[in-house]
């Protein structure tokens, strides 16, 4: 008998099992497609943790390699300038109050290679140097200017997004004929009425060191540490020279957040940089009388 003869476009009931049976074979069912769905997100909600955690640290790493060049620069600048190193001081009275102040940073943006015009504000000038800047350093914070409300009406909008330079330095000063503290402090912290750590001393004869040679234990002196999130942007308030503007005083200018894992940043005068909880800092990471010289 001849075979049936072959019909384009007609599929034998054979093949065409075949096919469909094929298929299915090749599809998803909706439980499948679910199970899949469910480890994936499974997958990430435990990766997306060690994720931020390893960015969070590679943050701090930065912030610990800005202050390392800014360590560098120091080393440079007291080798250089006959072991004098950066302090505040004051610029010519060509801008207003507390704009005219050079903070640590001036002298050593300029070993840093940058240039800085002191006849127009600094504070811009600074904002674009990122060995100054932490990129952990909060964000959409109120400055202390903005709290102040009527006093500073030209800064009711400022937050921490403007803030210039997120370091401050230590302007203690570092030599003394002599060290009187009022009764109530003597040079250690107590616990006022509202509860807060009151570290305020009263010093006399007062001789400012300049020297790094002056400092007989720069291994346990901060140098600089992070700034505290409400500070102003204007330069001249980014030095620490009382016990009340540590962490635990009353008006802190260093920062008392969890910056970063562990804590905060501190570089020593010599170099070295320590990551602690901001309570930790004490007066005496500051400031000690007992480590320092004669004042000359």
């Amino acid at each position: 008998m001849d075979p049936a003869p072959f019909r384009p476009g007609r599929a034998t009931p054979h093949r065409g099992i075949t096919m469909r049976s094929a298929s299915r074979r090749h599809a998803f069912t909706l439980v499948e497609l679910l199970v899949v769905i469910s480890i994936i997100a499974l997958l990430v909600s435990i990766a997306l943790p060690s994720l931020r955690k390893a960015r969070k640290q590679a943050r701090a790493v930065l912030c610990a390699t800005h202050l390392h060049a800014q360590s560098q620069a120091l080393e440079i600048y007291y080798n250089e300038y006959n072991g004098y190193i950066p302090r505040e001081y004051n610029l010519p009275q060509v801008l207003p109050y507390l704009a005219n102040r050079m903070p640590y940073a001036g002298p050593l943006a300029l070993v840093l290679g940058y240039k800085l015009d002191s006849s127009i504000p600094l504070e811009p000038q600074f904002a674009t140097m990122p060995e100054f800047q932490c990129p952990d350093f909060p964000h959409d914070v109120p400055s202390i200017m903005q709290k102040a409300g009527a006093l500073y009406p030209q800064f009711a909008n400022e937050v921490s997004d403007d803030q210039v330079i997120d370091y401050v330095s230590n302007d203690f000063q570092l030599n003394y004929d002599r060290v009187t503290a009022a009764d109530r402090d003597d040079l250690q912290a107590r616990i006022d009425p509202k509860g807060l750590p009151q570290m305020e001393t009263l010093l006399a004869a007062p001789a400012p060191i300049v020297l790094m040679s002056w400092v007989r234990k720069p291994a346990q002196l901060i140098y600089l540490s992070e700034a505290h999130a409400a500070l102003t942007s204007l330069t001249g308030v980014h030095d620490v020279f009382r016990g009340a503007q540590l962490p635990r005083g009353e008006t802190p200018r260093v920062a008392v957040d969890m910056r970063h894992p562990a804590g905060i940043h501190a570089m020593y005068f010599d170099g070295h940089i320590e990551r602690a909880m901001p309570e930790k800092q004490e007066l005496k990471d500051w400031y000690d009388p007992t480590a320092h010289a004669v004042a000359r």
